[in-house]
């Protein structure tokens, strides 16, 4: 009982050093590398302070897991954010360059029943399906590479976003391949339930920044919570994806101005 109540306390000890500990910050008086950069907006995704204030929280954190000292604040009375780095940290700032330029922002769109048919009339021009766009999908072989590519006719805005994401991972499971593991929140869970129920036998397309990583036939409705997804070349890919998608962003973004200060 001893050994018990002293393992207790020596754990608390613990996590209250881990939670208190000082987070690293950027030094006084030596030079910063800024970035400023604006939330796109959509018809799908407006911006509000809220969206606003999440999508600083998620950079912040991403930021964090790949162990970036930085400050991350939002412009008032704009759809701006600043990310302070160290200016002598030239990876950090590729990393920021690439948070910018690809997000890991994860949609749902539904696939044209009649796509197989219309995508090869709508890619010369020769038919317009309104609310649709052409994308590419290519099917990846046991080894990771190209076998194939398929046009797809999917939803141009998407029916479901990763906003609602709880925890990703990444692996390899034994007959399936490399997979994308994700588990939704509560109204995650419900709008995917949802969204399989109403399109049994339907296709779906998942789209990683436009890139579309495979269009599964729904078969049954799904109130697990839970998807999994196939689409990467390799275990760290989408161990890297898992990553970004466990701190989802709702908005896309450009880069407006860089430059050091002190």
């Amino acid at each position: 009982m001893k050994l018990f109540a002293f393992l207790s306390v020596g754990f608390l000890i613990a996590a209250a050093a881990i939670y208190l500990w000082p987070k690293p910050k950027l030094v006084e008086g030596a030079p910063v590398r800024e970035f400023i950069i604006e939330l796109i907006e959509t018809e799908s995704h407006p911006i509000t302070e809220n969206t606003k204030s999440a999508q600083v929280k998620m950079i912040r954190l991403r930021l964090h897991h790949a162990k970036i000292t930085n400050e991350v604040l939002p412009v008032p009375d704009t759809h701006q954010i600043l990310i302070r780095l160290n200016e002598a940290d030239p990876a950090a700032h590729d990393e920021v360059r690439k948070l910018i330029t690809h997000p890991r922002i994860l949609t749902f769109h539904l696939v044209h029943p009649d796509s197989e048919r219309l995508v090869d009339a709508v890619v010369a021009g020769e038919e317009f399906v309104a609310g649709y766009k052409v994308v590419e999908l290519n099917h990846l072989d046991e080894d990771g590479a190209i076998s194939s590519t398929e046009n797809l006719l999917i939803t141009r805005h998407p029916d479901m976003d990763g906003s609602t994401i709880k925890s990703a991972d990444g692996e390899f499971i034994i007959g399936q391949g490399v997979m994308l593991i994700l588990n939704f929140n509560k109204e995650g869970t419900q709008k995917f339930f949802e969204l399989t129920r109403d399109n049994v036998g339907s296709r779906i397309a998942i789209v990683i920044d436009k890139k579309v990583l495979t269009a599964p036939t729904v078969m049954l409705p799904i109130a697990s919570g839970r998807a999994n997804i196939s689409g990467m070349a390799s275990e760290a890919e989408a161990q890297t994806l898992a990553s970004a998608l466990g701190s989802p962003l709702q908005h896309r973004m450009k880069l407006l101005k860089e430059h050091t200060t002190k």
